[in-house]
């Protein structure tokens, strides 16, 4: 038979994300929330970050790990805190970083 081949992955470009990173970073600002933002491909692997002013020092592993779990979960990082505290607590054990805003 034929061999198998994966269907083709949609890629984010070292450009785009540093566009989305402009775009969240805007938003931010226009809030005023003190925050870090990452934006991870889809596999998890940072591609840009930006602490902003006034954002705890902390806040740069937090959102690090909050972008790369929401990328290879393929899902919003609150629906695995709501998941974590509902039906599958074995999640706080996974390693990854389910706290809400990895989106």
């Amino acid at each position: 038979g034929a061999p198998l081949v994966p269907p083709p992955q949609p890629v984010l470009t070292r450009y785009a994300a540093g566009k989305v990173l402009e775009a969240a970073e805007l938003k931010a600002k226009d809030e005023d929330w003190p925050v870090t933002i990452c934006v991870c491909d889809g596999g998890g692997v940072p591609l840009c970050l930006a602490r902003l002013d006034g954002a705890f020092p902390a806040s740069v592993t937090l959102a690090t790990e909050k972008a790369r779990t929401a990328a290879q979960f393929r899902k919003p990082t609150l629906d695995l805190e709501s998941a974590a505290n509902d039906k599958r607590p074995a999640l706080i054990a996974s390693g990854f970083t389910v706290l809400g805003g990895g989106e």
